[in-house]
């Protein structure tokens, strides 16, 4: 299911997409496709689609 709503959200436009995961301290898997890169920005390999 993650990764069909990722493919859907990838082909709407060319804008990149961040698909992110959180599961620490829950009962359950935490999944977000986000249009910036919010947790990302700190690495300098993603600089580019700031």
């Amino acid at each position: 299911m993650v990764a069909e709503k990722l493919s859907e959200e990838l082909s709407k436009d060319n804008a990149p997409r961040w698909l992110n995961t959180h599961g620490l301290g829950v009962y359950y898997f935490h999944v977000r496709i986000d249009e910036s890169n919010r947790y990302y920005s700190n690495y300098k390999e993603y600089e580019k689609w700031e």
